[in-house]
């Protein structure tokens, strides 16, 4: 995880944690997990950007926002898309690998390397 002024302007990025707690003990869980981009810091505020699809900037019909650098400096990272997670080379190769395992305790050997062909040329 990373303090807010390790990010550079246009950065995306994401919150990982809640923000440090008020006197009465809570912390607020807002912007977890939510896309945004760092502006800026300026005089006490970070200053983010939503994306054009949060529903937020939907309902306040305005992207731009800023939070406290007391409360919310801590517990920032890049932004990672977790479509990525489920990107089809992934799934191609664990089916692939699937069908090698069974071609081989089926003895389909002639399977079997036609599978590690299509594998090793991923």
């Amino acid at each position: 995880m990373k303090t807010i002024d390790q990010f550079k302007t246009g950065d995306e990025i994401v919150r990982l944690e809640p923000a440090k707690p008020y006197q009465t003990g809570t912390r607020d869980r807002s912007y977890l997990g939510e896309k945004l981009t760092f502006i800026g810091i300026a005089n006490g505020n970070i200053y983010l950007e939503r994306d054009d699809k949060s529903a937020m900037t939907r309902i306040l019909d305005n992207k731009e926002m800023n939070l406290n650098c007391d409360i919310w400096s801590e517990g920032w990272d890049y932004w990672q898309d977790p479509k990525e997670l489920f990107s089809k080379e992934i799934v191609n190769i664990s089916y692939l690998k699937a069908c090698l395992d069974k071609a081989l305790v089926e003895e389909n050997y002639e399977e079997a390397e036609k599978i590690r062909k299509q594998i090793d040329g991923l």
